[in-house]
């Protein structure tokens, strides 16, 4: 449908997000490499993951002509899974809206009233692996059940920490403590979460 560069200054304009060689090197490169090459991004919290890897998906559709029925994005918490299809479907629709508004890309307006962004899967690994499941199961047979958050603390406390009563153990409390940051309000249950 466009060309890179012709996408890079949409989404600097329309998104206004600073993604040109120039301003932002590193998520560029990431962004504006080949759709078959594989990419290993390790960044810290706050750096942009999440907007590398929605425009990365935006840049898959609209300059490589992947369909969003092909393209599988998963995180590994809810909150990140949420946002990452939040700003897909925004900013996926405020690019077709542009192009749609704009004469110069009349050639691929049928292509962007089609352009359909809820195709694209997101989700946790285990809430796409619980979808799958359910999906091609046999006939007849029950659907498959997720553990719930509150079911998991259980057994975590239950087998995990109260058998052989492991919640005593020295190394491990302060190893958990360590990772919190604090003892205040430390209990087995904040024991059970952090362990999750």
């Amino acid at each position: 449908m466009l060309d890179w560069s012709e996408y890079e200054k949409i989404v600097t304009q329309i998104l206004n997000r600073k993604i040109s060689h120039n301003e932002n090197p590193p998520q560029n490169q990431a962004i504006s490499s080949p759709k078959n090459q594989s990419l290993f991004l390790v960044a810290g919290p706050g750096s942009g993951k999440t907007t590398v890897m929605v425009l990365k998906i935006l840049k898959f559709i609209y300059v490589d002509d992947v369909p969003p029925s092909s393209i599988l994005a998963t995180t590994f918490t809810r909150k990140a899974a949420s946002e990452l299809r939040s700003r897909i479907l925004s900013w996926g629709d405020e690019i077709r809206q542009y192009l749609l508004n704009d004469k110069q890309y009349s050639k691929i307006h049928p292509k962007l009233k089609n352009l359909d962004f809820n195709q694209i899967i997101t989700g946790t690994l285990d809430s796409i692996s619980e979808d799958v499941l359910r999906t091609h199961r046999d006939p007849g047979s029950p659907p498959p059940v997720v553990i719930e958050d509150f079911v998991a603390s259980a057994l975590m406390m239950r087998v995990g920490l109260f058998k052989e009563d492991r919640y005593h153990v020295k190394d491990l409390k302060e190893f958990l403590v360590d990772l919190r940051g604090t003892s205040f309000n430390f209990n087995v249950a904040e024991m059970a979460k952090l362990l999750l």
